[in-house]
């Protein structure tokens, strides 16, 4: 097993400057964190990177912002686990628990490493990961790829709550 992670994440050209300070956590939370707290959301696969976004851009016109996607190196070893089975039983409902976003909130604040993998609620046996940018070894453990523009496929369908009337 190779000693370094490669981790994904996609994010808005226009947000590129802060794709590396958790700032968009910070202001709105998340499922893993609260807002006051930045955290930098990503997955273990690009294609799952690329769900997370599907399945949050609310608007047609949050589906068509043009993105692009990061390859993210770390340590293996700087990344903490939580399992499903560690979770409460509501943990993966679609709307935001409290329950989770203090798990979140109480590693971010405590520092114990710079990644921590976290189950996907879109697809289960799948794994997203918050970095913590706050992490002293944070720019020492994590490189980041240039960013590379995203193209989303036109066959992929618009939700029918997003289709134009």
């Amino acid at each position: 097993m190779p000693s370094r992670l490669q981790i994904f994440r996609i994010e808005k050209e226009s947000h590129l400057a802060d794709a590396f300070n958790g700032e968009g956590a910070r202001l709105w939370g998340g499922r893993w964190n609260s807002p006051g707290l930045p955290a930098i959301y990503c997955s273990l696969s690009l294609s799952l990177a690329l769900l997370e976004i599907l399945v949050h851009a609310g608007t047609l016109e949050e589906r068509a912002d043009p993105r692009v996607w990061f390859s993210i190196s770390l340590p293996r070893a700087a990344a903490l686990a939580i399992t499903a089975r560690s979770l409460p039983a509501s943990w993966n409902a679609p709307a935001l628990n409290p329950a989770t976003a203090a798990l979140g909130d109480a590693w971010l604040r405590g520092n114990r490493s710079v990644a921590l993998r976290v189950p996907s609620v879109l697809l289960p046996g799948e794994w997203n990961y918050l970095l913590n940018p706050g992490h002293p070894a944070f720019r020492k453990q994590v490189v980041w790829s240039k960013p590379q523009r995203l193209e989303i496929d036109p066959r992929i369908p618009t939700p029918p709550g997003l289709a134009t009337p």
